[in-house]
């Protein structure tokens, strides 16, 4: 197991951000995909999506008490509720020779843990000496526009014009707010991509989809070579059961916190 960077205490005693390394292998120049959900589940169906490759290899592992106790087990391994796994590369034609990096979250991230954790993740992305980075992001249709957008920082400005998405306009608050103010705030190149969606199961998985065809050319061949369609679908589906474990664990949690001998 790697040494662990970024650990902020609080005064209490408790821990903000810890990033350990397990089988980093080489992260310098990378392209780091950031899925985290936070009011849809957009980014953990196009993590899901992509982490199908059984090359995968978990790189780092992200810990912090203001995490709840809930982690999905990927072939019998658990690795807590976020992860960042490395793929089979190198990245597509427009980021070609650089790693694929997945930050992938298990959990969605309460609004009040966006600044924290994305000043810490652009800490340990600059450490790390990250390439570029990229968000995901989705909001409800009359937040942001129609078609998969995109927003940069100043260092990660070549982006726009290289991806071809339409460029975001407008106030937006919301975890890519976050991220790009933190990674801006390191001069780190970075961008986030913003999708609508009305937040149910075929709205999320139409979004992914539509994600997943604008990122293509940022992305290994062999991950963009099948059905972009029937991935989103599969892995939809796994995220909808997944859900439904999370909230039956929290249920049962509750339950025995109260002595509810039902439970038992």
């Amino acid at each position: 197991m790697g040494k662990k960077l970024c650990a902020k205490g609080r005064a209490d005693g408790a821990m903000d951000w810890e990033f350990t390394d397990y089988d980093p292998g080489e992260m310098e120049g990378a392209f780091l995909l950031v899925a985290v959900p936070v009011t849809r589940n957009v980014p953990t169906i196009v993590a899901s999506a992509l982490l199908r490759s059984p090359q995968r290899r978990l790189a780092v592992a992200i810990n912090s008490d203001r995490l709840p106790p809930v982690s999905m087990s990927y072939a019998g391994v658990v690795s807590g509720p976020m992860h960042v796994w490395a793929l089979p590369g190198p990245a597509g034609p427009r980021l070609a020779g650089r790693e694929l990096l997945v930050l992938a979250s298990d959990v969605r991230l309460v609004p009040e843990a966006l600044m924290g954790f994305c000043g810490a993740l652009a800490r340990w992305a600059k450490e790390k000496r990250i390439g570029f980075a990229l968000a995901i992001e989705a909001a409800d249709a009359d937040e942001v526009p129609a078609a998969p957008s995109l927003a940069a920082t100043y260092a990660g400005e070549g982006a726009l014009d290289a991806l071809g998405l339409p460029k975001y306009e407008g106030v937006h608050a919301g975890f890519n707010a976050a991220f790009l103010a933190r990674f801006n705030q390191h001069k780190l190149a970075a961008a986030g991509v913003f999708a609508p969606s009305a937040g149910d199961p075929v709205s999320d998985a139409t979004a992914a989809v539509r994600v997943l065809q604008a990122i293509a050319p940022l992305l290994p061949r062999p991950l963009v070579a099948g059905n972009l369609d029937r991935l989103a679908h599969d892995a939809a589906e796994l995220v909808a059961r997944t859900l439904a474990d999370q909230e039956a664990a929290r249920q049962g949690l509750m339950a025995s916190a109260r002595g509810d001998p039902g439970y038992l």
